[in-house]
């Protein structure tokens, strides 16, 4: 990777860890500009290059480390009784996966990100906002699924964002894309579960554990 990409992949994990902080500390406007900034930024790196080889031994543990959800603060992120994933995910710069992998999944877990903020707000908003929020996690999804094969640890984010599309559709009475979004969950789930514990705290885990079994058991849920 030439030292101008790499430099330009810093600086967008720099604004998206900032981003998240502010999630955190519930500055949901300032993150939704700071990820849009670092969404520009990643678009900069993003021009071609020249193959990285096939014969290339990738280090899957390396993808692993370089991502994690920012846990230790409190949660910000409002809730009107939905199990959102609400704990955004951080980007290490100093340890930058391959280019032809970091381009595609820093972008993910930047729109992860973004989508995560613009869905705090708009659970106070309109329906128009909602469904623009599951079309951000929709193309972080079609991100993800392009380097699954390269690199499984992208499954812990394709997770939660199929966790918070399938709480969007449910609020939009959309039941039946909601309940398509947790088939497509529940096939990730068990080969996800070598990698999940290395992004996701133990709450993070839980909260979509419950909404798996809330979406498969109604009648369950509603007697608790």
């Amino acid at each position: 990777m030439s030292e101008e990409k790499t430099n330009l992949i810093k600086r967008a994990s720099e604004l998206n860890n900032h981003g998240a902080l502010l999630i955190v500390q519930g500055e949901l406007g300032r993150a939704t500009a700071v990820f849009q900034s670092a969404l520009a930024v990643m678009k900069n790196a993003s021009t071609p290059v020249e193959s990285q080889g096939r014969g290339e031994v990738v280090d899957h543990s390396q993808h692993i480390r370089a991502f994690r959800a920012l846990v230790g603060g409190r949660e910000r992120l409002p809730s009107n009784g939905c199990c959102i994933h609400a704990i955004p995910f951080v980007l290490e710069g100093s340890l930058i996966p391959n280019h032809d992998i970091a381009l595609p999944l820093y972008s993910a877990i930047i729109l992860f990100n973004l989508g995560l903020s613009l869905h705090g707000e708009a659970l106070t908003g309109s329906e128009a906002s909602l469904r623009r929020v599951s079309h951000i996690y929709r193309m972080s999804l079609q991100i993800l699924e392009s380097v699954s094969q390269m690199c499984p640890c992208a499954i812990v984010v394709a997770i939660a964002a199929l966790n918070n599309k399938a709480t969007i559709h449910f609020e939009l009475c959309q039941y039946d894309e909601s309940k398509r979004c947790w088939a497509v969950l529940s096939q990730l789930f068990e080969s996800a579960q070598a990698v999940m514990h290395v992004a996701l705290d133990a709450k993070a885990m839980e909260r979509i554990f419950m909404n798996f079994h809330m979406a498969n058991f109604p009648s369950a849920a509603g007697a608790a």
